[in-house]
């Protein structure tokens, strides 16, 4: 006639997932009747940004149109709990279908450098900084390690973009 009182003993090392075992201690009246493992299906569930309809790679994501939509965000990994607070500096990295959430994958750094134009080049070397124009190799979002050519010497180099045109080759 006493209350059964169930424990937690034990919490999941890996943190939460849709399906954990948890220890748990059965009490009755302050006396342990037995301990086991209990298995549990757990949700979690947000409202998450969704492609409202069809999304291509590299749109930029103030254009993006989306919606929320209401999905456990355990059953998928990297899904967006929310957009980026500055859109305008990002774009699409993947296509996307109507439906389908937006993750931590689908998007990046809008591109402000591109393959094929001349860019100005901040060369530093301690106190020394000279600065020239070079032709980038590859596109580039700010933050990236690019390769960029001197079109004099036709020498190559690695340059991290600083901006919109711009990189920095660290000596």
């Amino acid at each position: 006639d006493e209350s059964l009182d169930i424990r937690l003993l034990d919490l999941p090392t890996a943190g939460l997932q849709s399906l954990i075992s948890l220890k748990v201690e059965g009490m009755v009246g302050g006396d342990a009747v037995g301990s086991w493992f209990q298995p549990i299906q757990v949700r979690h569930w947000c409202e998450v940004p969704v492609a409202a309809a069809a999304l291509r790679r590299g749109q930029p994501l103030v254009e993006v149109e989306t919606m929320l939509e209401r999905r456990d965000v355990l059953v998928s990994r990297g899904i967006l709990k929310a957009l980026p607070t500055a859109v305008q500096n990002y774009e699409l990295a993947e296509s996307l279908a109507p439906g389908q959430a937006l993750s931590d994958r689908s998007l990046r750094l809008k591109t402000v450098v591109f393959r094929g134009r001349r860019v100005d080049a901040r060369i530093q070397a301690g106190t020394l900084e000279i600065t020239t124009k070079v032709e980038a190799l590859e596109d580039g979002y700010p933050g990236q390690s690019i390769r960029v050519r001197n079109p004099l010497s036709k020498r190559e180099f690695r340059g991290i973009v600083q901006g919109e045109d711009s990189v920095l080759i660290p000596l």
